[in-house]
């Protein structure tokens, strides 16, 4: 559940709750039920109303309603952020003790350049095209000896947020070999992989430009 969808909700409640409680205000003085005046009641259930919803809101926001997702780190932001120490040591022991190479199908040797807002360039390897793409994932320890028992999955995500494709991978041979996924626009696109290696378990990420 979104953020808005929640305030469209605690809205919608707050406002059925006043048009109750007028509602039955006129049925009462109408059929005469109730001589003296009911303005301060109704003032004070209209405000206890909205407390209740501000309480509600704020609630089910911190509780059910993770701000963004973090496509960093595959989980809720506020996961993200409350453990972002542990993420970056995961990250410089899982180095220490591994290495890595990622092979994209059609890596090229010469980064392209992409003008950003800022009137400057970003170079990126052309290292995904509009249409089917493939890459695999060779984990060594320092030794050089090949990983062939860790769980590694990945996250293709666009930098705008238009597009997010979780993919599995299997090991063969050599090599973690990835799904093939599909890019429909040009543009910038980061990696996210999650290894669980049998020492350390780490993210890595890869920022590329599909063209």
């Amino acid at each position: 559940m979104e953020v808005a969808n929640v305030s469209y909700i605690v809205a919608a409640s707050i406002i059925a709750a006043f048009a109750l409680i007028s509602a039955s205000i006129i049925a009462l003085k109408k059929f005469n039920i109730v001589k003296r005046p009911l303005a301060p009641y109704v003032i004070t259930g209209t405000l206890f109303c909205m407390f209740g919803a501000l309480i509600a809101i704020v609630v089910v926001s911190q509780r059910f309603n993770p701000a963004v997702s973090d496509r960093r780190y595959m989980q809720d932001y506020q996961d993200a952020d409350r453990r972002f120490n542990q993420l970056k040591e995961a990250i410089a022991k899982f180095e220490s003790l591994y290495d890595t190479r990622f092979n994209f199908e059609s890596y090229s040797d010469k980064p392209i350049g992409v003008p950003n807002p800022r009137g400057a360039t970003d170079f990126y390897p052309h290292a995904l095209t509009i249409g089917k793409n493939r890459f695999d994932l060779i984990l060594r320890d320092k030794s050089g000896a090949l990983i062939g028992d860790a769980n590694v999955s990945a996250m293709i995500s666009s930098i705008d947020g238009a597009f997010d494709q979780t993919i599995r991978s299997r090991f063969n041979a050599n090599a973690y070999d990835f799904d093939e996924f599909d890019i429909a626009k040009e543009g910038r696109y980061r990696v996210t992989v999650k290894i669980d290696a049998p020492q350390a378990s780490a993210y890595l990420h890869r920022e590329l430009y599909a063209r």
